[in-house]
């Protein structure tokens, strides 16, 4: 029994490294903007990670991977890290995967009872990381909600939907597997 319970903890701590190096692989892949958020593949990387782990180890995976980056890892896009990062204009977007995975992790538990429910839930998901990073890069670069939201939202919106369902769908099939 000790046995079989060694080997499930095993394997969930394999699976949730494997998770946090998928997130660190896809902030490396960037193109620069000019206000400095720029567009990554983290947000299918979140949401890969809140779709196929529990809530409890998808925000074991994101606390390590933001702790890692204020430690100094070059973890973060670009291969940055440090505690600037966390004041940085697109810092705002790395706090809100924190509510995103949550709202996810709902949009999951609903995924096979009510689908509108559940879509509800990623849309919200998405909304809350956005709206905590407009509201950051506001504050941080003295721009107005607007302005913020056009230069570091609006933009990616589409590309971070199309990645919250991909990621769901990605998420599905990995489920299958392991």
């Amino acid at each position: 029994m000790e046995n079989a319970k060694n080997i499930t903890n095993l394997k969930r701590l394999t699976i949730n490294a494997l998770m946090l190096a998928v997130l660190i692989v896809c902030s490396q892949i960037t193109i620069p903007m000019p206000i400095g958020v720029p567009f990554t593949l983290q947000t299918l990387a979140i949401a890969i990670l809140a779709y196929l782990l529990s809530l409890k180890d998808s925000l074991l995976v994101i606390g390590t991977y933001l702790i890692g980056g204020f430690l100094g890892l070059p973890i973060f896009s670009n291969f940055s890290g440090g505690p600037a990062k966390l004041v940085a204009p697109s810092a705002g977007y790395l706090f809100g995967f924190i509510p995103m995975i949550i709202f996810l992790y709902w949009s999951k538990k609903n995924l096979n009872k009510n689908k509108i429910l559940s879509v509800v839930f990623a849309i919200a998901g998405l909304l809350s990381c956005h709206l905590i990073g407009v509201i950051w890069l506001g504050r941080v670069a003295n721009l107005g909600f607007f302005e913020a939201a056009m230069v570091s939202s609006v933009p990616f919106l589409l590309k971070d939907i199309i990645s919250v369902f991909l990621g769901a769908m990605l998420a599905r099939q990995l489920a299958k597997k392991i």
